[in-house]
Order: C-alpha cells, then structure tokens, then sequence
C-alpha cells in the first residue's frame, strides 16, 4: 500500500496512513509499520490512532474500519 486508504463510515472516517519505519526497541532492523486512525464526526478532529504492522493493512476492509471504528468509539466516549 503506497498511498493512504480512506473508509468513510457512519460515524466517521478511518484512515490507514502510508507505511512507516519502526524500530523495535533494540534493533537496528526496521519493520515497516501503518497508522490507523478513527476521526468521530461530531468530536472537532479529535481520535483515536493505532500502529499496526503494513502487512496487516493489506488486507483491512471496511468491516475492519468498522470493529476499530467501534472499539475506537467507547474509549473515546469514556475519555470525554
């Protein structure tokens, strides 16, 4: 996945960035890494992000945008 991915849901948007380096904590070797993230609509741009590894993005659909959509949804509501 080069590009970001964009899924546009009830309650808002989940997008996975494009793929990053992370180093896992005392390696020299890079595994490459995305960010998912859960915008609500109705809470001014704030979300909740998560790093996932690229591979696992591959193959995210709209029914994984909608379980971190949800799962995103009640920390959130618990936070405000």
């Amino acid at each position: 996945m080069k590009t970001p991915k964009t899924f546009i849901l009830k309650n808002g948007v989940v997008v996975i960035s494009k793929p990053h380096k992370q180093y896992p904590d005392g390696s020299n070797q890079a595994v490459m890494h995305v960010e998912l993230k859960y915008v609500p609509n109705d809470l001014d741009g704030w979300g909740i992000t998560k790093d996932i590894p690229a591979f696992k993005a591959e193959a995210f659909t709209k029914t994984d945008a909608e379980n971190f959509a949800a799962s995103s949804e009640l920390r959130l509501r618990d936070a405000a």
